[in-house]
């Protein structure tokens, strides 16, 4: 497959207002206009596989050959209220990944009847994509920056123009705040030894028939990412952020690390990425499942899953939280919290009615979401609470830990 994706953008007075309990707090600058484009060149996978049987135990070897070729075009934008005018030649083999991908399965039948089977598999998938991986690294991308905000003249329009000094009549936005090379090149490149992120996926499983149309099974599964890739700020790494202590919000007598950037390197970008050493996220599951169909065309089926998601992710850009996928630091490591076991369950039969109907149902219990607690710091807090200029606009904190609070099971 080929192809290819456009995106542009414009967006009134290139920011938006943000608020804090109806307080002007910051705005949301952009570095529109922007028009990109990115080409999927070639999206390929040829494969072989056979299956083997020898007496009880049948074997189902395959081996898939992946290649995924694309590029970012040549583009060009004019300038904005927080940028330039931009213009970029085309960049080629963005990526060129070339992957070979081994299946295997095996199926024995354990008495010989062919009512009870043994099941295993193994599969390596590899991520896919068509134009997002170009698309990450096209130097015409939609950028935007938190500049602090301070209505002076109470008209409820941040004003203010590149160049001018913060807090003068006409200058309410905080361009001090502003990355030095905002909007005009996105400055993130992928490490020339950047690997393909994939997935291992293992199973086991029973399949047993009790009798003519009614059976059960029974299946353990583990899924493992592996080759994840890590975004680092090489010009503003981890390490020049300084930990601060503050009173937790919800009171109790607790307290919360944030981390305050270098003042010096804040508005650098220098964005690499690279195939995490450390992160590593880690599924396993266990499905039981049973199926009947009667003589009267009637059918039920249903079973459940219980299974959990634990990642360790502690390879970040930013210690501070910034959303589910990017919790920081303190949080990073879900192995130490005692991530709960979740349960589903599902059931669906169907019955015949008379003159050709069918009447049918289904029910399903599923886990509610993980609940989430987070509270922003803003500058002004954070220097009353420590007596320390904060170089963001806010902070993020994220409050309660991974798998503590969830919201109440869904039952359809």
């Amino acid at each position: 497959r080929f192809g290819w994706i456009k995106n542009e953008l414009t967006q009134a007075g290139n920011l938006v207002q943000v608020y804090n309990n109806g307080v002007p707090l910051q705005v949301r600058a952009y570095n529109s206009p922007i028009s990109s484009r990115s080409n999927l060149n070639g999206d390929i996978g040829l494969f072989v596989q056979d299956s083997w049987k020898m007496g009880r135990l049948t074997l189902n070897p395959g081996l898939r050959f992946e290649r995924f070729r694309a590029e970012v075009a040549e583009q060009a934008a004019p300038a904005g209220r927080f940028v330039g005018p931009r213009a970029f030649e085309r960049i080629p083999n963005l990526p060129n990944f070339k992957n070979f991908v081994p299946r295997v399965g095996a199926a024995y039948d354990l008495f010989g009847n062919g009512r009870t089977g043994l099941k295993a598999s193994v599969a390596r998938y590899m991520q896919q994509d068509a134009t997002s991986f170009p698309q990450t690294y096209n130097p015409m991308a939609s950028t935007t920056a938190n500049l602090s905000w301070n209505d002076l003249n109470r008209d409820n329009v941040a004003q203010g123009e590149m160049g001018c000094v913060y807090l003068t009549p006409g200058c309410e936005i905080n361009f001090a705040q502003l990355p030095t090379t905002f909007g005009a090149r996105r400055n993130r490149n992928p490490d020339p030894d950047l690997l393909r992120p994939y997935q291992l996926v293992y199973n086991v499983g029973l399949t047993h028939e009790l009798k003519p149309g009614m059976g059960f099974s029974v299946n353990y599964y583990r899924r493992e990412f592996h080759n994840m890739t890590f975004t680092t700020n090489r010009a503003n790494p981890v390490g020049n952020f300084s930990p601060y202590v503050v009173p937790d919000p919800r009171g109790g007598g607790d307290t919360v690390t944030v981390y305050n950037a270098n003042l010096n390197t804040f508005r650098l970008i220098e964005e690499l990425d690279t195939t995490s050493e450390n992160n590593r996220t880690t599924y396993n599951g266990f499905d039981v499942l049973f199926n009947a169909r009667f003589g009267n065309g009637g059918v039920i089926n249903g079973g459940t899953n219980t299974g959990r998601t634990i990642s360790v992710m502690c390879d970040v850009t930013d210690p501070n939280y910034s959303s589910a996928g990017a919790a920081g630091l303190r949080y990073c490591d879900q192995s130490a919290f005692g991530m709960p076991w979740q349960t589903n369950f599902k059931v669906s039969g169907v019955y015949p009615l008379p003159y050709g109907f069918r009447a049918s149902a289904v029910f399903q219990s599923t886990p509610g979401d993980m609940i989430q607690d987070t509270y922003v710091l803003s500058a002004a807090n954070f220097r009353a609470q420590t007596g320390v200029a904060l170089a963001q606009a806010s902070v993020a904190m994220r409050l309660n830990q991974p798998g503590q609070d969830y919201l109440p099971r869904v039952n359809q």
